[in-house]
């Protein structure tokens, strides 16, 4: 074993003896032209000159460790070396395959005479199925690296367009989230309403009220839908219209109460409406028992770009003598009692940009209905309802649309009072 590694170590001196000898005479070749110095680049030392650098022992009785550490060292780079020049004369002997096949392709596609085709032998026409397949071969492995760097490509694609969507819908499920939050609770401020005032407004509507029911200049189609009558007249643009229906052996006080208990309650009021509409009732002031002021929003869908929204007042009140009672919902002058509404969100995300959302055009509207309750019968024993108001074309929906719905929230009122209607005596 020593004297493998004593070889070994002659036959590495002697080599590094040739290679020093080798630049002494290219130094004396180059020893007139100026020296310049050679720039620094990133690529690391090839393995022969790292071979080249190694120290030489200058003392033959080397410890046993460092002596070994210096032959596994030299063996290394030394086998590096070797595979970098068998690396390289493998890409030449593929080179030189490739350039073999691709002449004799090439002579295969020159037209052949018969006799030519005759006189191959079996041995000929292998080679030639050989040197095609070799090219078909070649022409399918570079097909296939691009076919590669094309999947690469669309995972990559892939991945970055998953990303991006994963992050626009839970941004954009935030903002909805964010939106429907401010729907469903709206900042607004309003100046306080006292009952003074809410006295002479429900006083001002109530008269409204007997004016069109003491009217004589009122139409009516005559028909009766599930006992409703109607009567109605023309104003401009808007329609005044009531439609009226008789409840027998039901008390003026229980149907009362019944209905004010949902138009007091803002989620009950709302449900009132079609589903293809989005209405909501917030309860911004309550006065007394009687008296409530609602924040009222109406939108066609959650994906609108419309709202139309007022003030409305919902008040209670005994006329007739206490023989009658009027629910009135009148929106009153959002310039006289809005101070201020919503909140301005400058917030960023983390890039700096300012967030936008979706641009919703509001539009304060006018409303005015009204619901009256009274004793019908010999002896008060039934009770006649009234649903009436005015019909105002918005934007969004023009008056005809609210006649059917009034109709049809009535129809729904009716049912939730007192189940369905064809189990009710007209």
């Amino acid at each position: 074993m020593e004297s493998a590694i004593e070889t070994l170590l002659l036959e590495l001196f002697a080599e590094i003896d040739e290679w020093e000898n080798q630049q002494a005479l290219l130094a004396e070749a180059t020893a007139d032209k100026p020296v310049t110095k050679s720039k620094r680049t990133k690529t690391a030392t090839d393995p022969e000159a790292k071979l080249a650098m190694l120290p030489l022992p200058e003392q033959p009785d080397l410890e046993g460790k460092e002596r070994t550490r210096l032959i596994v060292k030299r063996y290394y780079y030394r086998k590096l070396t070797r595979l970098g020049v068998l690396r390289e004369e493998a890409e030449n002997l593929e080179a030189q395959y490739e350039q073999l096949i691709r002449s004799d392709w090439e002579a295969s596609l020159s037209p052949s005479s018969a006799e030519e085709l005759g006189q191959k032998t079996r041995l000929m026409k292998i080679r030639d199925a050989f040197v095609e397949l070799a090219m078909m071969s070649k022409a399918l492995r570079l097909e296939n690296e691009r076919y590669q760097i094309a999947l690469n490509e669309y995972n990559k694609t892939e991945k970055l367009l998953t990303q991006t969507y994963t992050t626009q819908y839970k941004n954009a499920k935030r903002s909805h989230e964010v939106m429907l939050a401010k729907k469903q609770n709206p900042v607004i401020h309003v100046r306080h309403l006292s009952m003074q005032e809410c006295a002479e407004i429900m006083s001002q509507s109530y008269d409204r009220v007997r004016h069109f029911r003491e009217s004589t200049q009122n139409f009516s189609s005559g028909m009766s839908v599930f006992g409703w009558r109607d009567r109605y007249r023309y104003d401009k643009k808007d329609i005044d219209f009531s439609i009226e229906k008789t409840y027998q052996h039901q008390s003026k006080e229980a149907v009362t109460d019944k209905v004010w208990e949902i138009l007091s309650d803002g989620e009950a009021f709302g449900r009132l409406y079609p589903a293809s509409i989005s209405a909501k009732f917030n309860i911004i002031q309550r006065l007394d028992n009687n008296n409530i002021l609602y924040y009222h929003t109406l939108e066609m869908s959650q994906q609108s770009n419309m709202l139309t929204k007022c003030l409305l007042l919902c008040s209670r009140i005994s006329v007739m003598d206490g023989d009658a009672c009027i629910i009135l919902l009148r929106s009153i002058d959002p310039r006289l009692y809005v101070i201020s509404e919503g909140e301005v969100d400058t917030a960023r995300d983390n890039r700096g940009r300012q967030k936008i959302e979706p641009k919703v055009e509001e539009i304060w509207i006018s409303m005015f209905s009204w619901l009256l309750q009274r004793r019908d019968g010999p002896d008060g024993e039934h009770c006649a309802a009234e649903f009436g108001g005015t019909l105002i074309g918005t934007p969004m929906l023009d008056a005809s649309f609210w006649f059917v719905e009034r109709l049809q929230g009535a129809m729904k009122l009716e049912q939730i009072l007192f189940g369905p209607t064809n189990l009710l005596p007209a």
